[in-house]
């Protein structure tokens, strides 16, 4: 069995929204699209136009009360409502990350806006980051770079409380009135567990090793 828990991993680099490890492919809306990116190779490139959005399977989420959510993101957006990343089932009950400017929120409800628990930070705008989201019962931890943003050990829900058949979005709010996210998402991964520190350093790790050239592991 894989060791971190590996449930779908979505790099982009065959040019779709395909699941790397298994069948819970992505569903691109509107003018999401993957596109070549001169750094980072492909991504999913997501403009902030109404509808643009990609969507994980309904019921991916139901009853994930471990989970760890990571992957790089690029937020061009520095104002307005909007969420980054979700997964819920309606505007009451959700779990969400934003990145508006240099500031990120993760937060989670099973009973609307007023009730959520949040772990809040700050990054550098406009940049790519690696953001690993750490969510165990009611604990989350947020990592931003390998570097612990903050963790929050008193959530008002875990995710089974926010119901069944949950979606999940990159890009999407649960709020209707809400805009779409601007920026850029790049090697999705979803974990079944809640991964320690060390074991999201040595996911990454991984990661790299499997990316490198057969020359480079033989040294």
């Amino acid at each position: 069995p894989d060791p971190v828990g590996l449930l779908a991993q979505y790099t982009f680099e065959d040019g779709t929204l395909a699941d790397s490890v298994g069948d819970n492919d992505l569903t691109g809306h509107g003018t999401a699209a993957v596109v070549d990116d001169p750094e980072r190779g492909k991504i999913l490139r997501l403009d902030g136009s109404n509808g643009g959005y990609a969507a994980f399977p309904t019921g991916f989420f139901d009853g994930r009360d471990e989970l760890t959510l990571s992957f790089d993101m690029r937020s061009d957006r520095s104002s307005g409502n909007f969420f980054s990343f979700a997964l819920g089932k309606d505007s009451d009950r959700y779990y969400f990350l934003r990145t508006r400017g240099g500031e990120v929120r993760s937060a989670i409800t099973a009973s609307s806006w007023q009730n959520e628990s949040a772990v809040t930070g700050a990054v550098s705008p406009g940049e790519w980051h690696s953001y690993d989201v750490v969510l165990d019962g009611r604990t989350m931890a947020v990592y931003v770079d390998g570097v612990k943003l903050g963790e929050n050990d008193a959530l008002g829900a875990s995710v089974s409380d926010l119901g069944t058949d949950l979606v999940g979005y990159l890009g999407r709010s649960l709020y209707a009135a809400d805009g779409y996210f601007a920026g850029a998402f790049d090697d999705v991964r979803i974990h079944d567990r809640a991964l320690t520190a060390d074991e999201l350093l040595g996911t990454d790790q991984l990661l790299d090793v499997s990316l490198a050239t057969p020359d480079v592991l033989k040294v």
